[in-house]
This record gives structure tokens, C-alpha cells and sequence, in this order.
């Protein structure tokens, strides 16, 4: 199984090296892609190489992968962005993507200029959720993971 935190190519061009797999995607993430970037690139290394794509709904609760994995919809970097919630013993792991790049966005809500404020409500809407479900630690898109302090 393949998840996708949402479509932008740094975090979905390796999908590819996964064939047979199940592709996981927030809805419309990968349309997004195909409007973004050349269409037939994009299913070259998706949808064409997988065995089945599924499509975590706007608005969906809580979404049981497989024991212990959660899939969470947290739009505002993109609409169909996923954070990925897994339980492992005394850990609580949230891969939150590009939600939140870095521990500092995480931790202090410093989000880009670069977001209009409904992106920048539903970002933070959605850190909330990912903060109530009590992970003790945070996978950031583009920062190391980090324990999270309570």
C-alpha cells in the first residue's frame, strides 16, 4: 500500500517503484496533478502502475487502512491532503505531509505567507485534529520527526 499525502510531485514521483501495490489519495489530489503537470505523466507513474487506487473522501472521519494505520483528510496545503496516523505500541506517529513542512509550522503554526487564509484556516483546523488525536511523535513534510512535547 502506497499513501499519498497529497499530489504534488515531491511526494508522489516514486509511486512508481511500488507496482502492484495499492495507491491511497485524497480525492481529486491526483486530477489536481493531471491539471498541474503533463496528464499522461502523471498516470505513467500512478494509476498505471498500480493495482487499485483508493480515494479517501473531502470530509471523511477517521479511515481504518489496516490495523493500528489511520488516514485522516486534512485540506488546506491542497484539497485532498492526508495525514497518516499509526499506533504502535506506546507510540502515536502522525506523517502529517506538507500540512505542516517543518516542526516549527507544527508547533507554532508558522504557515507560509504564501497561503490565503482559508488554506491557512483549514491547515490549522486540521493540526488540531491530528493534535487532538495525541500523537507523541510528528513526521513533517520537509523537516526530521520530532517527539511532541505535552
Amino acid at each position: 500500500m502506497v499513501v499519498l499525502t497529497h499530489s504534488h510531485l515531491d511526494h508522489m514521483a516514486t509511486t512508481f517503484a511500488f507496482p502492484s501495490s495499492e495507491l491511497v489519495v485524497g480525492e481529486g489530489e491526483l486530477d489536481a496533478a493531471r491539471e498541474a503537470f503533463w496528464p499522461q505523466f502523471i498516470d505513467a507513474f500512478t494509476v498505471d502502475r498500480v493495482k487499485e487506487v483508493r480515494t479517501v473522501r473531502r470530509g471523511e472521519a477517521l479511515v481504518r487502512l489496516c490495523d493500528g494505520v489511520h488516514i485522516m483528510h486534512t485540506p488546506g496545503h491542497t484539497s485532498g491532503s492526508l495525514c497518516i496516523l499509526v499506533e504502535s505500541g506506546d507510540e502515536r506517529v502522525a506523517i502529517v505531509g506538507d500540512v505542516a513542512m517543518t516542526q516549527e509550522e507544527y508547533v507554532d503554526r508558522r504557515l507560509s505567507h504564501w497561503y490565503p487564509p482559508e488554506s491557512r484556516d483549514q491547515i490549522n483546523r486540521g493540526l488540531d485534529r491530528v493534535a487532538e488525536w495525541g500523537p507523541t511523535r510528528v513526521v513533517p513534510g520537509h523537516d526530521a520527526a520530532f517527539r511532541v512535547v505535552t
